[in-house]
C-alpha cells in the first residue's frame, strides 16, 4: 500500500500502527503479565484437545494475543484511511482473527479482547501520526514528470 501513491497514507499509518502495537505488546505486556497459554494445564480440557490434534505447544506467552493485536493494528487505519465502500471488511477480518484464537484454543477470551484492545491503540496513534507527516512525505513515487525531478534513465 505504500507504493500507490493513493493508498501510501493508508500504508504508512499500518506500517506505524504496527510497529508501535509490537513493543506494547511483544515487547512489553507479554514479558511484564507472562500469562500461560490455555492448554498448559495438563489437566485441562484445552491440553487433551491440544495433544489429540497433534500440536506443540508454543513456548511464548498468552496475554495479549499478537495475531489479534496484529489485525486490528493494521486494519483500523485501513478502515479509517481506506476506501470506505470496502474498508469495512478489514474490521471484519480482524474480528475473525480474533475468533481464530479463541477456537484453536491457543488463547483465552480476554487474551483475544486485550489483543484487540491495544492494536486498536497502535493503529489510532499510527493515523495520528500518518495524519501529521507533511505531504511531500507521500509526494514520492515512481515515474515522476519530467521538470518536476531529474528523469533518469539506464543507458
Amino acid at each position: 500500500l505504500m507504493l500507490n501513491k493513493k493508498t501510501r497514507r493508508a500504508g504508512t499509518a499500518m506500517s506505524i500502527g504496527l510497529a508501535i502495537a509490537f513493543i506494547i505488546v511483544n515487547l512489553f505486556l507479554k514479558v511484564v503479565i507472562a500469562r500461560p497459554r490455555p492448554y498448559v494445564d495438563q489437566s485441562s480440557v484445552f491440553y487433551q484437545f491440544w495433544t489429540l490434534v497433534g500440536q506443540h505447544t508454543e513456548s511464548d506467552k498468552s496475554f495479549p494475543s499478537g495475531h489479534t493485536n496484529a489485525a486490528f493494528a493494521t486494519m483500523i487505519p485501513l478502515f479509517l484511511l481506506g476506501n470506505k465502500r470496502w474498508s469495512w471488511l478489514a474490521l471484519v477480518f480482524a474480528f475473525l482473527m480474533g475468533i481464530s484464537r479463541i477456537y484453536l484454543c491457543v488463547h483465552f477470551p480476554s487474551d483475544v479482547l486485550g489483543g484487540a484492545l491495544t492494536g486498536t491503540f497502535g493503529g489510532l496513534l499510527g493515523v495520528l501520526i500518518a495524519l501529521k507527516l507533511p505531504d511531500k512525505w507521500y509526494a514520492w513515487g515512481f515515474g515522476q514528470k519530467k521538470g518536476r525531478h531529474e528523469d533518469v534513465r539506464l543507458r
